[in-house]
């Protein structure tokens, strides 16, 4: 709720509520009993939306209370295209293991989706700023075509505010030879800062090639530097999303769970090969 107030302070931005309702399996059928079951649903779902809108203090001119019916992805998908919708703010528990497992992950499912970015504040996230923005960004890559996906929205971002900081993160691979890595970290270094813009060099506060494993190294630079904004660059989940976000853990699950700060994703158009 912080988050999203600060959003439409700090961008003057138009915001939907937006409620999936699950209505199935009455679309599964025409016949007049599941038709009502499934408007009678909607009709719920609208109340119980503009009563948590009111008890937010979400007034009804900066909201739009919004209820969709379907699966979560599609669903959002849909509404994401037919009114051009450039971010999507979602909160999420950051479910891990077993409740992960048979629950799944509706957060994940959206972000893995989504055709436009979205910005998952999770259990761990500090306060937003009270100017609504983000001042300090953190850029975790490992150098693949789904994490550079979100370099275009960084550049966005970094060329709108020239005094936005930005800290690149690379975690190294545990590898057979770590002298050959120490001698190609300069190269690295120079990789990363030519991801982006030569004229928003200088906005790189700090450039970190560091050894370890990302779900542990990341949420603790993420403290280390104050960043108040991750920003990742997600695979696509394809056509096994529902699979992909049932597992015991992934990587980016596991950061929206212990991150100090929310996460904005950025799918890329590739399908998911891997967690």
């Amino acid at each position: 709720m912080e988050y999203v107030r600060s959003l439409q302070t700090g961008y003057h931005a138009k915001l939907f509520a937006v409620h999936v309702a699950d209505v199935f399996p009455f679309p599964l059928t025409k016949e007049p009993s599941a038709v009502e079951k499934a408007g009678l649903i909607r009709a719920q779902a609208e109340t119980r939306l503009r009563d948590f809108m009111l008890l937010h203090r979400f007034e009804l001119k900066s909201f739009e209370p919004v209820v969709l019916s379907g699966e979560v992805f599609d669903a959002i998908n849909g509404f994401i295209a037919a009114h051009n919708i450039d971010l999507i703010v979602l909160g999420s528990r950051g479910d891990l293991g077993l409740n992960r497992l048979f629950l799944g992950s509706a957060a994940e499912e959206v972000f893995r989706s989504a055709r436009c970015p979205v910005l998952t504040i999770g259990p761990q996230a500090l306060a937003p700023h009270k100017d609504g923005r983000f001042h300090q960004l953190l850029f975790a890559t490992d150098l693949s075509p789904h994490s550079k996906a979100a370099v275009p929205l960084l550049e966005q971002i970094l060329s709108r505010d020239s005094s936005t900081g930005l800290t690149v993160l690379h975690v190294l691979p545990h590898v057979a030879h770590p002298l050959e890595q120490h001698l190609r970290t300069p190269e690295i270094e120079a990789e990363l800062r030519d991801l982006l813009a030569r004229d928003l060099h200088d906005q790189i506060v700090w450039v970190i090639i560091e050894p370890g494993e990302p779900a542990q190294v990341i949420p603790q630079a993420a403290c280390a530097v104050g960043a108040d904004l991750l920003v990742l660059g997600v695979r696509y989940g394809g056509s096994f999303l529902r699979a992909a976000t049932h597992g015991i853990s992934s990587l980016t699950n596991i950061l929206v769970s212990k991150s100090p700060c929310p996460l904005l994703t950025i799918r890329s158009s590739c399908p998911a090969s891997g967690s």
